[in-house]
């Protein structure tokens, strides 16, 4: 599954937070996973950890003991779940949740491009250059 954490109308411009590990930390603090350096965020804010709940992907959040706080649609809490959709809010900074569930089908490829890359069938002709003896180079064609 692809968790992101979207942001929401800030003044300060944020990323995308993509959750690419099973328990990420946020804060001030240079060991933390995501560093968002603003007064309103604790220096170790808020930790996220990504889990399956019934077959559907979750991601828990629990408060670091910050001094802003940690809301989920509004509401502070100490920890919780987040759904497809939610609202976090780390300090002053609001993130919209967004998970996309990842699936590959029996015989699907596992690599896509927006611009498919054509396959060329055999035969075709295909040019190589090979050292002469006489010239240096020669081209010759294979089929």
């Amino acid at each position: 599954m692809l968790i992101r954490l979207v942001p929401i109308d800030n003044t300060d411009p944020l990323p995308t937070i993509i959750i690419d590990r099973p328990i990420l930390l946020i804060g001030r603090h240079p060991e933390c996973d995501v560093q968002i350096r603003s007064s309103k965020v604790s220096r170790k804010h808020c930790a996220l950890a990504e889990v399956e709940e019934n077959g559907q992907p979750a991601l828990c959040v629990r408060d670091l003991d910050s001094t802003n706080g940690t809301r989920i649609n509004g509401d502070v809490v100490s920890e919780g779940r987040l759904k497809a959709d939610d609202e976090l809010t780390i300090g002053a900074f609001r993130f919209k949740v967004m998970i996309q569930p990842i699936s590959i089908a029996a015989g699907q490829p596992l690599v896509s491009c927006e611009f498919p890359i054509p396959i060329l069938e055999a035969p075709y002709n295909h040019v190589l250059e090979s050292p002469s003896s006489e010239m240096g180079y020669e081209k010759t064609v294979k089929k």
